[in-house]
């Protein structure tokens, strides 16, 4: 009887282990690991892009933790950040993100940092779900070929599927420097190779997803010196991020499936997205911003449709789009207040130098074309013509049609002879200024 009670003991525990060991699993947070250099260390001053990034994971309610062997900045400083409360989340900064390594330190260790260890051995202290990886940038500075350090990318993410054969990679085309024209070069190079590897890497099982840093950085406002993000940078660094793993990490209460933004004949920007199915959805707020830094402005709302299991598909337009380039992206909040977002979409506006056209700009007695093309329907136009000197010479009003668009031939004998003239244009609330020169 008593080997018979143990049997059934046994059984009972292994029975409890296969119903209960999946949820205890899944309950766990996805480990993030972001492995790279000064970029993604920072320092006493600059928190690096991982803080501005873990705040947009815990906004979107992501179950995770950062992983790494220290939780320190450049040279053991602490970060700005460091145990930065938010949403009753604490940045404890844990990375694995090293000042002024090469990627074949990172593989080998440093031989002035012995005691920082390499990856291998980081490796034995956690295993990572997801690796951000921004490799590359010292490796550029220091005159390393870029077939070698491709290579060396691709033992770190051979050694990475070691310890986790399902570990998601996402790769970044590195940011660019202000430093020199050849390391400029070079970087672009190396950004070149890294998509190549990305592509013969990838595989279902662990994808490598290409992360573009480059594209949209701008370096007269983004870096504080020839190589490292300021704040702005920092942003936009998490904001690119963000846009790659939220849909692996953070996906939205509802299974979005598309989402587009076109520019319409009318000037305007037309937004569409469709849902194979939702849970508790109260609605969306679409979202508008100019640049890629994240700071976006709610220019409309679309109720949701609640909790359903059937295609549902939106839309909404965009009446007041102003010039430029225009990113959109969708705040999608549920019944209980939970707020999620989608990646980042992008529509072209009109160029600048299209807004306003004055041609020829160089005329004898032919007439000058003034040619305005706005957003704006039915605007009200004022052009007001004015010689160098000052002399206002010419008026003419008239309003945009339902395009936005206006159109007037001047005649060059109604002006003042020849010489250089300005071209005045008000439509609505935008000021527009051309030259030209009768002969």
């Amino acid at each position: 009887m008593h080997l018979h009670v143990v049997k059934i003991f046994y059984r009972l525990i292994l029975f409890l282990l296969l119903f209960t060991l999946p949820q205890l699993l899944a309950a766990q947070p996805a480990r993030i690991m972001c492995l790279g250099n000064s970029i993604t260390q920072g320092d006493e001053n600059y928190a690096s892009y991982r803080f501005p990034l873990w705040k947009k994971l815990v906004d979107a309610g992501a179950e995770f933790e950062f992983v790494g062997s220290h939780n320190k900045n450049k040279w053991g400083a602490d970060s700005p950040q460091q145990n930065a409360t938010y949403k009753g989340k604490t940045f404890t900064n844990v990375n694995e993100a090293h000042w002024g390594w090469r990627t074949d330190q990172i593989l080998q260790g440093n031989e002035d940092d012995q005691a920082a260890g390499k990856l291998a051995d980081w490796l034995q202290l956690y295993t990572p779900d997801y690796a951000l990886l921004h490799l590359g940038t010292n490796d550029v500075f220091q005159g390393q070929p870029n077939t070698q350090t491709i290579e060396e990318i691709k033992e770190v993410i051979r050694q990475l599927r070691g310890k986790n054969p399902v570990v998601r990679i996402l790769l970044a085309k590195l940011i660019p420097t202000t430093r020199d024209k050849t390391a400029s070069d070079e970087i672009v190079a190396l950004n070149n190779l890294i998509g190549t590897l990305a592509q013969n890497l990838n595989t279902a099982a662990s994808p490598v997803i290409v992360v573009d840093q480059y594209s949209g950085f701008d370096t007269a406002t983004m870096l504080r010196d020839a190589a490292h993000p300021n704040d702005l940078g920092d942003q936009k660094m998490a904001e690119t991020w963000y846009n790659a793993i939220a849909p692996l990490i953070a996906p939205l209460p509802v299974t979005l499936v598309s989402f587009s933004a076109t520019v319409t004949p009318e000037n305007k920007v037309q937004l569409n997205w469709a849902t194979a199915s939702e849970q508790n959805n109260a609605y969306f707020e679409i979202q508008r911003t100019l640049d890629t830094t994240g700071q976006f402005t709610t220019i409309g709302k679309v109720a949701g449709a609640g909790t359903t299991q059937l295609p549902v598909n939106y839309s909404y337009v965009d009446e007041t789009a102003p010039m430029g380039e225009l990113y959109y992206r969708l705040k999608q909040v549920d019944y209980n207040g939970k707020i999620t977002y989608s990646a980042t979409v992008h529509a072209s506006a009109i160029p600048d130098d299209r807004m306003l056209q004055v041609y020829p700009t160089v005329v004898a007695q032919e007439p000058v074309t003034i040619d305005i093309l706005l957003r704006q329907a039915n605007a009200p136009v004022t052009i007001s013509v004015y010689t160098i000197t000052g002399k206002h010479v010419k008026d003419l009003t008239g309003a945009t049609d339902a395009a936005g668009h206006f159109n007037y031939k001047l005649n060059t004998a109604d002006l003042d002879g020849s010489g250089l003239y300005l071209v005045r244009a008000v439509v609505g609330t935008t000021e527009l200024q051309k030259k030209f020169i009768v002969k």
